[in-house]
């Protein structure tokens, strides 16, 4: 018994009706996902960090920040002041391993200019000028609320 072309074609509009929802329901997952991701982060840290600690203050010149190491709270915030007579272009991690630190972006910083961003991740980093790799600073943010005293 031959199929009519009708019927098979019906199929095959049928499978593609289901591919098509099955697409449409993945991408909705992984798009509302990542907005529900973004969301909890900016909660979680507005939680965390009812108000803005204290500000440190760095310079940058000549190729050095001063000073070359610094320690701060969670929630503190971290201004970084361009003192020299050059751009310096700041990224967090390695010069040849960038990594994403929360609440910054690689920052373009012209002469006598500044930027203050919010110390929320705890860890080691290294902050380092990404156009001559000269200046450098290491930065300890700790969390005053996980501190082991003996």
């Amino acid at each position: 018994m031959k199929k009519s072309p009708k019927k098979v074609m019906n199929r095959r509009v049928g499978r593609l009706k289901v591919m098509d929802i099955v697409v449409i329901v993945v991408t909705v997952l992984l798009v509302g996902g990542g907005l529900l991701y973004r969301v909890q982060s900016s909660t979680e840290k507005a939680q965390l960090c009812s108000a803005p600690g204290t500000v440190h203050r760095v310079m940058v010149s000549q190729d050095a920040f001063v000073p070359a190491e610094l320690t701060v709270k969670r929630c503190d915030q971290i201004r970084i002041d361009n003192n020299g007579r050059q751009n310096y272009d700041f990224a967090f991690g390695s010069h040849e391993d960038h990594i994403d630190y929360s609440g910054f972006t690689r920052q373009l910083l012209a002469p006598d200019e500044y930027f203050i961003f919010d110390a929320f991740q705890v860890g080691d980093y290294v902050l380092h000028d990404h156009l001559r790799d000269k200046a450098k600073i290491r930065l300890t943010i700790y969390d005053p609320q996980f501190l082991v005293t003996q």
